[in-house]
């Protein structure tokens, strides 16, 4: 992904044929002599063998147990078998020590390693993922380290095309073979002459852990029907060498029948029509919204049956499974919905009740800033104390989830997102602007006799400060939470940002939106578009930041959670941290406490700090209450 000029670039396929080559490549010297990781595997061995079709070429097959696969006993002469775990790093430079010594230098590295497995991420371990990607990733790290050691003519990457298409029960896979594929255009010195090249292989007939898995699965029986035989991998292989790019995707069909043998939970690569039941014209939509919508999540999630109340991000719905779900609402009632009323433990009950809840209410006109801002209910608590939580730079409110989870259920929780998410042609507003919209809208919308407090990460926080500083002597004040604001002077260095630094706030803010991936072509026509809305607010609110400077809140009180960890890009980073808490007690003489948390910008509201910021606020909850 990169950002320029405000537009987002993506990477696209483009099919073409591969050559056949018309001269042996240069990186495969006839009497070279290269190193095979994962040469006892399907592709691995079929490799292995076509190389050794060269009289004088030897291969080092390195694996767990060190055996010649009964294949390759033919050539067991110009095979020397090397027992070594690349997923064990911590003896790898003993073992490249020993390769070091023993071969002096390789002519080419292949790194066929791999574990195949299957099953949804609510089924799986940690651990157990962490293992299954190991000998990928481990691997590819030890492949690293040996290319910094003895520099071979080239490293072949052998990833999958799971990378780009993913598919149900296959993360780790995918996963693992995404990360082969960033290194495969890693280049960290240019004094290094190794090349590095990535295969991202289809499925082969015959060999390979996908010749021995999903029997059952018409699917995947289909997908081995159009597999590549051995021969043809090896004629794709000669063609990689000979090409020399670093990154091949390997297809066998055109790549929207590819999409069909990877299968989705919902409607990435596909339409809510190919994928969600249908609700027909002549049934009633009203009545047969709770089914439908029961069938639909069902669906997506990969489960065969759900409760009303269960929280579907604990059955694993992400950003797109909730897309998905607004798409199917308007077409189902014509409503549209935002993904910041969608509570942190959103459930099919709470959905129904929201469209309930909209069908009730006049559709107001929002084509200005003041009838844009909108509050939005997470959690209804006991009625006494009501905590606000503004949107940071990005615009949308996902990044409280963690926070809003642990918080008390006594305490009643509501958001602004930034109303720009959703009407992105409304013009851009500074801090202080934006602050006066906020505050008025939450002044009408609070209920008379009961408390507030107020909270706001990163630009959020800047946005809180100033609403505080709008209030009038004779207004009750907020209990505000700073949490990890940007430094007082920062507006001064955002003004002078660079694009590289933009780039940098861009691509943390959207790695931070769950299941939006921005680096790949698959995403549904909503969330490309919802992406683009994070741009534009991400844009508007830096912009807005520059050159703002908070000011001094004589009246309210004060809790300031701050990261130690310098910020992702830069800004800031000048400050010590004792001069900084300073500063920040000058503008809030009521600072009730200052709270330094050992994790960085973005870590700051996830596990377990967002809980350790929970808990704070729920302890000023029961000292209220008491």
């Amino acid at each position: 992904m990169a950002i320029r000029d405000g537009y987002l670039w993506q990477p696209q396929l483009l099919a073409s044929p591969l050559a056949a080559p018309t001269a042996a490549s240069n990186l495969l010297p006839a009497n070279g002599t290269l190193l095979v990781l994962g040469g006892t595997g399907g592709i691995g061995r079929t490799l292995c063998e076509h190389l050794l079709q060269s009289s004088q070429r030897r291969v080092v097959l390195l694996s767990r147990g060190g055996e010649c696969p009964k294949e390759l006993h033919a050539y067991a002469s110009r095979i020397d078998s090397i027992a070594a775990d690349i997923a064990d790093l911590a003896r790898w430079p003993t073992v490249l020590e020993h390769l070091r010594e023993r071969y002096g230098h390789f002519d080419g590295v292949i790194h066929a390693a791999g574990t195949g497995a299957g099953s949804l991420i609510r089924q799986r371990d940690a651990q157990v993922l962490s293992e299954a990607m190991a000998s990928k990733t481990r691997g590819m790290l030890a492949v690293e380290a040996l290319i910094e050691k003895m520099t071979p003519g080239f490293v072949l990457y052998c990833s999958s095309m799971s990378a780009l298409f993913g598919g149900a029960g296959h993360l780790d896979y995918a996963a693992a073979s995404a990360v082969l594929d960033g290194f495969t255009h890693y280049r960290p010195h240019a004094e290094n002459g190794c090349v590095r090249l990535g295969i991202n292989w289809d499925i082969w007939r015959g060999v390979g852990m996908a010749a021995a898995s999903g029997v059952g699965d018409d699917a995947h029986q289909r997908h081995l029907a159009v597999g590549m035989s051995a021969q043809e991998g090896c004629r794709v292989f000669d063609a990689a060498m000979t090409a020399q790019l670093p990154q091949l995707l390997i297809s066998t069909t055109d790549p929207a029948t590819a999409r069909q043998f990877y299968p989705v939970r919902h409607s990435a690569g596909s339409t809510l029509a190919d994928t969600a039941p249908v609700l027909t014209a002549d049934t009633e939509a009203p009545d047969r919204l709770p089914e439908h919508l029961h069938d639909c999540l069902c669906k997506w999630l990969g489960v065969s049956a759900l409760q009303p109340d269960a929280s579907l991000y604990e059955l694993g719905a992400d950003s797109l499974t909730l897309l998905d779900l607004i798409d199917e609402l308007q077409a189902a009632t014509g409503m549209v919905f935002q993904l910041s009323q969608f509570s942190h433990k959103v459930s099919l009950t709470e959905v129904l009740a929201l469209v309930q809840a909209s069908g009730a209410v006049t559709p107001a006109d929002e084509s200005q800033w003041a009838d844009a801002v909108r509050i939005d209910q997470w959690h209804a608590g006991a009625g006494r104390e009501r905590l606000y939580l503004i949107h940071p730079v990005g615009g949308d409110v996902q990044a409280y989830r963690e926070l809003a989870s642990a918080l008390h259920p006594d305490l009643g929780v509501w958001v602004i997102a930034d109303p720009a998410l959703r009407l992105p042609d409304l013009p851009n507003i500074s801090v202080d602007e934006r602050a006066q919209l906020y505050i008025e809208a939450l002044q009408a919308h609070h209920p008379d006799g009961t408390a507030w407090r107020l909270a706001g990460w990163s630009f959020g926080a800047w946005v809180t400060q100033a609403m505080c500083s709008l209030l009038t002597e004779d207004c009750e004040q907020p209990l505000l939470y700073l949490i990890d604001p940007p430094a007082p002077d920062a507006g001064h260095e955002l003004a002078q940002i660079g694009e590289a630094q933009i780039q940098q706030v861009f691509q943390r803010e959207f790695s931070a939106r769950r299941g939006l991936d921005t680096a790949t072509s698959t995403a549904s026509e909503d969330a490309s578009r919802y992406l683009q809305s994070l741009i534009v607010c991400c844009q508007n609110n830096m912009a807005s930041m520059a050159g703002h400077q908070p000011e001094a809140l004589s009246r309210t009180p004060v809790r300031l959670f701050i990261a130690t960890q310098p910020n992702p890009y830069g800004m800031g980073s000048a400050w010590r941290m004792a001069d900084l808490q300073r500063a920040w007690k000058g503008l809030l003489p009521h600072m009730l406490s200052w709270q330094a948390l050992d994790t960085d910008h973005y870590g700051i509201v996830a596990a377990p700090w967002a809980q350790v910021i929970a808990e704070m606020i729920n302890a000023d909850l029961s000292t209220a209450q008491g």
